[in-house]
């Protein structure tokens, strides 16, 4: 009887140890911004180019958290944020939970997410059909760093 519960027993930590581990999303990690291409009516801005920005940006399971500061010419400004993410194919949606720019939270901002091997680049604003406004968008690269 102990051998046959021995056995058993055994058979159930074999079970565990060969059971499929939780399948991490592509994002986890950090991650941190390489380059920063913003188009608007009026204004164009390039980094590497006429700004500077030094930003990471970390996702877990669920949530995604930024920091840095971006600096043109003598103006220098934090930047800081976070809240939760859903990623379905190259989909991307952001709930801004928290932020910098007080206005932005509680905003849900829609996005284009390209995730090859470890560089992503992340489009928006995009509509519900995943087309950008050519007078109006950001386009970032970030590189993942951890």
């Amino acid at each position: 009887m102990k051998t046959l519960s021995l056995t058993g027993l055994m058979i159930a930590f074999i079970i565990g140890a060969c059971a499929t581990p939780e399948e991490t999303s592509p994002l986890e990690g950090t991650w941190k911004l390489i380059s920063h291409h913003y188009v608007s009516d009026t204004l164009t801005m390039d980094f590497p180019g006429n700004y500077d920005v030094d930003m990471i940006k970390m996702w877990s399971k669920e949530h995604f958290v930024f920091v840095g500061w971006y600096r043109n010419d003598t103006m220098e400004m934090d930047n800081f944020g976070g809240g939760t993410y859903m990623l379905e194919g190259t989909g991307y949606q952001e709930e801004i939970l928290y932020h910098t720019a007080k206005d932005w939270i509680g905003t849900t901002m829609q996005m284009v997410m390209e995730i090859g091997n470890d560089t992503l680049v992340q489009t928006y604003p995009v509509d519900e059909n995943e087309q950008v406004d050519p007078g109006n968008y950001s386009q970032e690269t970030w590189v993942k760093i951890d």
